[in-house]
C-alpha cells in the first residue's frame, strides 16, 4: 500500500526539523557507523529504534499495539501520543 502522506521531501523536512522527531530504524551497528562505510552512522539528531525491535522474535510479525507503544515511548520520551 502506497502512503505518500508518510513521506516528506528533504527540503520540507529541513524547514521543520526543529519541530520534528526522526527515528532511525537501522540496527545498532548501522546506527553507530563504520568509518570504512560512509553510508553508515545515524541521522544527525535522530533517536534510535531498530525496526527489528518492533517485531516478535518468533513470528517476525509486528508486536502487539501496547508493546509497540511502549517501545516508541522509550525511543521518543516526552513525545505525546497523537501529537
Amino acid at each position: 500500500m502506497e502512503r505518500p502522506d508518510l513521506r516528506v521531501s528533504l527540503e520540507a523536512f529541513l524547514q521543520v526539523r526543529d519541530q520534528a522527531l526522526v527515528l532511525d530504524g537501522r540496527g545498532p551497528k548501522g546506527y553507530a557507523g563504520d568509518p570504512a562505510d560512509p553510508r553508515t552512522g545515524h541521522i544527525p539528531g535522530a533517536n534510535h529504534l531498530a525496526y527489528s525491535d518492533l517485531l516478535d522474535p518468533d513470528t517476525h510479525l509486528f508486536l502487539e499495539p501496547a508493546d509497540l507503544q511502549r517501545r516508541f515511548d522509550r525511543a521518543a520520551p516526552g513525545v505525546a501520543q497523537g501529537a
